[in-house]
């Protein structure tokens, strides 16, 4: 499949510096990480968690992430959404301890 996007000038200059700073090669690197951490946000939600920020001591969080697709996957905002118990099993097996 081929995506063709237009980025605004000032955008393409932020994306080409963070590309740079963690190292992607391509538009696609970016693409996959950014996919990747899509799905895992997806998944998190759709299980029921929230997304946080830590401060570095671990004592509290700095941040709730919040974005509106994540409203329509949050089993708070759409029980519909809400993960069935195997779903849930299998997540959780997945997920490392202390994650």
């Amino acid at each position: 499949m081929r995506i063709q996007l237009e980025v605004p000038g000032a955008m393409e200059g932020r994306l080409k510096q963070w590309m740079n700073e963690v190292g992607f090669k391509t538009y696609s690197d970016l693409f996959n990480n950014t996919m990747s951490l899509f799905t895992w946000v997806a998944n998190e939600v759709k299980n029921g968690r929230i997304i946080v920020s830590l401060d570095p001591g671990g004592q509290g969080y700095e941040r709730q992430l919040s974005m509106p697709f994540m409203d329509a996957l949050s089993p708070a905002h759409n029980p519909a959404a809400a993960p069935k118990p195997d779903d849930r099993i299998a997540a959780s097996a997945a997920a490392p301890q202390g994650a």
